[in-house]
């Protein structure tokens, strides 16, 4: 063989093995950017379902509260606890949804809930009012998990 013959040979496997390199470098960058983009869309799902999960524990909370009220009877200190947990779950779930539409909708309920509270604890009490008011908030929370319903099937 020739000089120029085995120049040609190191040369190939030299190309070959930089060609191998250059791959699986691509090939783990593709797996990074894959796993970020996995990692991003189940912080969006948990924070969806958890968003949605909090918003049925509220409104659970403010219907027990307004039975209670409905008897004219104080509302228990511990369900009032527990509406303030839920309320913060609520907030802190609904800063992590990146959609404008849910979040409206949620500051909608979240304002519809404060008005039944503040009608709850008033000092004469208005258990109607707040019934009423509470029964406005059907059209946002239909609203709120249709649009979860459809960003967790798009994803």
């Amino acid at each position: 063989m020739e000089t120029s013959d085995w120049i040609l040979v190191v040369a190939s496997v030299v190309i070959g093995q930089l060609a191998l390199l250059v791959i699986e470098l691509l090939r783990g960058q593709l797996e990074r950017r894959q796993r970020r983009i996995d990692r991003r869309i189940d912080f969006a799902r948990e924070s969806l379902i958890g968003l949605q999960d909090s918003i049925e524990n509220v409104m659970r909370l403010m219907y027990e509260a307004h039975a209670y009220r409905q008897g004219i009877e104080p509302v228990p200190s511990e369900l009032s606890r527990e509406h303030s947990i839920a309320m913060g779950n609520v907030r802190r779930y609904s800063s992590r949804v990146d959609d404008d539409r849910v979040r409206t909708d949620v500051l909608v309920v979240m304002d519809g809930v404060g008005a039944a509270m503040r009608q709850h604890y008033a000092t004469a009490g208005y258990p109607h009012e707040a019934g009423a008011t509470l029964s406005a908030l059907e059209a946002p929370l239909n609203r709120i998990n249709n649009r979860i319903g459809e960003l967790l099937r798009s994803n």
